[in-house]
């Protein structure tokens, strides 16, 4: 996340459900920066789910996924 600074991404993915990156996340977001979180749904916390600006739950977009197929 730390290119942000360099004006390097408009959107940082975080595949994370770690509600320790909300302080981060936050920080990024006031420097202008779209956040998004990917991540198993019982897997992330709701203070990262909080703290995004978009989640996507990896086991709705393929069930293979969530299986380890």
């Amino acid at each position: 996340m730390a290119q942000g600074f360099n004006d390097s991404y408009d959107v940082a993915v975080v595949v994370s459900g770690d509600a320790d990156y909300d302080r981060a996340i936050r920080y990024v977001q006031d420097q202008g920066k779209v956040v998004e979180a990917a991540m198993f749904e019982g897997a992330a916390s709701g203070r990262l789910r909080d703290a995004v600006d978009d989640f996507y739950p990896l086991n709705e977009y393929d069930e293979r996924l969530y299986r380890g197929d």
